[in-house]
């Protein structure tokens, strides 16, 4: 539970940078902090291209919280991360949460099986 505590504080601290709030996904039109979107402006409002970069953006961040492991995720993945997070939204919020707390849920896995997103261990 405390690593749960501790990646949701991590990436609502991470998705709240840019400037003056705004924006903190390069190269997006999306004008909100991912840590004020939630799953309806996910969900409704989003194009699909502002889904794919805040997915990627949010994976970035997980994964940089988790493992050494600092390469970008490959397309498929992001592509996977956004459908996840479309889906984790439907599925266990009524709307009005973050994407932070969904994106922290689909990236720790569930019912006891481990996440494909989180990159493998490397010795």
């Amino acid at each position: 539970m405390r690593l749960i505590a501790a990646l949701a504080l991590a990436l609502a601290a991470s998705a709240g940078v840019g400037e003056g709030g705004t924006n903190p996904v390069s190269g997006s039109s999306w004008e909100k902090r991912l840590d004020t979107t939630t799953c309806d402006d996910f969900r409704d409002l989003m194009t699909s291209d502002e889904r794919l970069d805040a997915a990627d953006a949010l994976l970035v961040i997980l994964r940089a919280a988790t493992s050494p492991d600092t390469r970008e995720p490959d397309d498929d993945l992001v592509v996977g991360f956004a459908h996840d997070i479309a889906r984790t939204c439907d599925t266990h919020y009524t709307g009005r949460e973050s994407i932070v707390a969904a994106a922290t849920l689909v990236y720790l896995g569930r019912d006891g099986e481990p996440s494909r997103y989180v990159p493998p261990h490397r010795e």
